[in-house]
């Protein structure tokens, strides 16, 4: 499969709500089951998602990934994160999501990038074959992720199950979206510098439809 075109993100200052778009229109055509990801970047894609009411009721979701260790009940926990942005607003059954260990395939999914260029949970180093796992999550990551508890880096779990990049390569289609300057390193290295396993996110220059949306300030960095 062909390698990433240099000129094929989007760049826009409303990259959330292009992604919504996106996703909205995928599923109108005929797209069925979507991988989500989660974290801050991917909050107002959800909140545009609540605004715009669509029917998602036939549509079952996977989710990318989740902490190990964390109370069914916690807060934190990215399953309870999803049911509250989408499947509330939405009204959508808990049938219908799935955790990361799911065998299904999906037919699209949205992934974030990491400042190190972990996709998933996949820190550097991973392969690219990689399946769904537990891993242990780097410091970077989880320095990255203390905010949701009360910065106390003591809290944040050391371990997350993750779907692996072989795993998400199988996708039919994938839509990263990049935002804010913090991104802006690792994304110009995933598309720009030829694709090695210390940046897990340039294993999507292997995938034969990959959609990178960025923010002026991730895509600050790139230079073709």
């Amino acid at each position: 499969m062909s390698p990433i075109p240099a000129s094929s993100p989007i760049i826009t200052d409303d990259a959330a709500h292009l992604v919504a778009t996106v996703l909205i229109e995928a599923i109108d055509a005929g797209v069925t089951r979507v991988g989500l990801a989660t974290g801050d970047t991917f909050t107002p894609v959800y909140q545009e998602i609540a605004r715009r009411q669509p029917d998602w009721e036939r549509v079952e979701f996977v989710l990318l990934d989740e902490y190990v260790g964390l109370a069914p009940d916690d807060k934190r926990l990215f399953r309870n994160t999803i049911l509250r942005d989408v499947f509330e607003p939405l009204r959508l059954r808990e049938i219908q999501l799935k955790d990361p260990d799911a065998t299904e395939v999906v037919d699209l999914q949205l992934l974030g990038i990491g400042r190190n260029g972990h996709i998933a949970f996949n820190e550097p180093g991973s392969s690219f074959a990689s399946i769904t796992r537990v891993v242990p999550l780097s410091e970077e990551t989880r320095a990255a992720n203390a905010a949701a508890f009360d910065s106390d880096l003591k809290m944040v779990p050391t371990h997350a199950t993750t779907r692996g990049i072989g795993t998400i390569l199988e996708a039919k289609r994938i839509v990263l979206l990049a935002t804010g300057e913090a991104k802006a390193y690792a994304l110009a290295q995933a598309l720009e510098v030829d694709a090695t396993e210390a940046m897990p996110a340039s294993a999507l220059q292997r995938h034969a439809d990959a959609l990178v949306i960025a923010d002026p300030a991730a895509a600050s960095l790139l230079t073709r």
